[in-house]
């Protein structure tokens, strides 16, 4: 099962994690059985994340039944809180999503899976994403200090180069089987796989 994202807004602004997540602090305290309230170890803190409001999680199925007459939209509790979620059910026609299903009765098309096992590097993310289906990936950045050689001013502050974009050891990439070799022409980074970085595990 694949579960997506949404969010409901027409804007294409980009979006930091802040925008997405809202943090919800909460402070309290564990009763005993004799009733002692005042051990320091029975207080606790809990950090909490939920969604703002104009984003969801969702997902697709198939079921051999009609789901407006055996399935509906209620109130479901989910997770080690027990929180409660607006759980809304649809029947539709089609997949509006990256990873076009196919229906069980014909051959699926099962996209390559890409799991990197090093920190990589690409000159274009937007290229990279461009040719992916679907992933789940996380970024690191780098610097290095840039010295000029035979320089005798040791003093000055000495210049910063630009930022390199990572992405982090662990990442998941689909692509469809007929762009892979392009997804691995950007990944194909010699000077980097010789010190351990740009380091593909790919699983047809």
């Amino acid at each position: 099962m694949i579960i997506y994202l949404f969010w409901q807004n027409a804007k294409t602004d980009k979006l930091s994690e802040y925008d997405i997540w809202r943090s919800d602090t909460r402070i309290g305290i564990t009763k005993t059985k004799d009733g002692d309230e005042d051990d320091k170890d029975n207080f606790y803190k809990n950090q909490l994340y939920t969604l703002e409001k104009e984003f969801c999680f969702a997902f697709f199925a198939e079921f051999d039944f009609s789901v407006e007459e055996k399935l509906e939209s209620d109130f479901v509790t989910l997770g080690g809180e027990r929180s409660l979620f607006r759980m809304e059910v649809k029947e539709i026609d089609s997949y509006p999503c990256l990873i076009q299903l196919q229906p069980r009765d014909k051959k699926s098309i099962k996209p390559v899976r890409i799991v990197l096992v090093s920190d990589c590097y690409v000159d274009s993310l937007q290229e990279l994403t461009q040719r992916t289906c679907f992933h789940w990936s996380f970024i690191t950045s780098f610097r290095h200090l840039k010295i000029v050689a035979g320089t005798s001013n040791y003093y000055s502050k000495p210049d910063k180069s630009s930022k390199y974009i990572f992405l982090k050891r662990g990442s998941v990439l689909y692509v469809e089987d007929s762009v892979l070799p392009e997804v691995q022409e950007l990944f194909n980074k010699p000077a980097l796989q010789e010190i351990g970085y740009n380091i593909l595990s790919i699983d047809n």
